[in-house]
């Protein structure tokens, strides 16, 4: 990687937390800079700042952070990323902001139905194509790098399928499904040249939730509205892994 920055654009419930847990593993303490927005006074300039100190020592990015953050860095950077099926990541995060009171919505998320959560206006991050949101797909990341609500200003249009796939294909180095959580990582490990290994870490997971299998047609045609850009860029995922890793 040179002198160059991993960024792992870490897109909630995606099985991001187990890929960081094996990929700070290769990285020194000093080296590693993590952006947890729920934490008090955590600011994405502090990352800024670190990485563009004199003599910094970082290499290693990850947070829920997305993509763009290259654009303010004097460094170069090479973008990672994990995507999961929309409706899996969206019954998962739901699930995770009820179960766990340190989320900052986790008691107004706790007093509503999935479908209710689905269609709250003010929560478009997590409710409407936060992947596409996260990976660049529907939007800049904004000019005033302090101000987070740029982050998620509405791009012009979604990419056509081949800029889709152009875009991804030029701007990240790897992406990761996390229904192929096993091959992945593995694929990933043989690319960076690190040791496979011999079992793969399942962290975060969210308990207790029921599966799509449940879903009324009503909340399961919403999701199809709200989510479509997701749908399409889990397609498009799912084909440039299966192109470039061949998995059946």
């Amino acid at each position: 990687m040179n002198d160059s920055i991993l960024v792992f654009v870490h897109i909630p419930k995606t099985g991001g937390v187990s890929l960081f847990t094996y990929l700070s593993s290769h990285f020194k303490k000093e080296e590693i800079a993590v952006f947890t927005p729920i934490l008090p006074k955590h600011d994405i300039l502090d990352i800024v700042h670190m990485c563009n100190a004199p003599n910094s020592n970082i290499r290693f990015i990850e947070g829920h952070l997305p993509y763009g953050i290259h654009r303010h860095l004097n460094r170069p950077c090479e973008y990672i990323t994990f995507v999961r099926d929309p409706i899996e990541q969206l019954l998962s995060m739901y699930f995770f902001i009820r179960r766990n009171e340190e989320m900052p919505l986790h008691d107004e998320v706790n007093q509503i139905t999935f479908q209710q959560f689905l269609m709250h206006p003010d929560w478009k991050e997590l409710n409407n194509n936060p992947q596409c949101r996260y990976l660049g797909l529907t939007q800049t990341f904004g000019e005033s790098i302090s101000d987070p609500s740029t982050w998620w200003s509405p791009g012009s249009t979604f990419r056509n399928t081949y800029l889709v796939k152009q875009f991804l294909r030029e701007q990240y180095r790897f992406i990761g499904i996390t229904e192929y959580m096993d091959v992945s990582i593995k694929e990933l490990a043989r690319m960076f040249k690190w040791a496979v290994p011999a079992d793969i870490p399942h962290e975060n997971r969210a308990h207790k939730r029921y599966s799509r299998s449940q879903l009324s047609p009503e909340t399961h045609s919403l999701i199809l509205e709200r989510c479509s850009l997701d749908l399409k860029l889990y397609e498009y995922a799912l084909q440039l892994f299966h192109e470039r890793y061949r998995v059946r």
